[in-house]
């Protein structure tokens, strides 16, 4: 099942999004995915996860989706070369 834009922010308060998204920490060890940090530890603004991509929305593949931290997180929205990192690294990590 693919989610139309439209729909985005009732499938972030979903059932099935929460059980994804716990899914996507608990694989990255509760931590963040690209510089390490570890909410409460050294991370303001806990957890995220980014979507890579949203070509798959609701049917998300491991490589879409990323656990950042708040900062990193940040830096993927501001940084068009930054995100692409981002999906870069992703890709080579998760894909199947």
């Amino acid at each position: 099942m693919t989610i139309p834009p439209s729909g985005y922010a009732e499938y972030m308060r979903s059932p099935e999004w929460a059980a994804r998204r716990a899914g996507v920490l608990a694989r990255a060890g509760n931590c963040c995915e690209f510089c390490g940090a570890e909410p409460g530890l050294d991370v303001a603004g806990g957890l995220q996860v980014h979507h890579t991509s949203y070509e798959n929305l609701g049917a998300e593949r491991l490589g879409d989706l990323i656990v950042l931290c708040a900062d990193c997180h940040g830096d993927a929205h501001d940084s068009s070369r930054r995100f692409s990192q981002l999906r870069s690294f992703a890709l080579r990590r998760f894909a199947p």
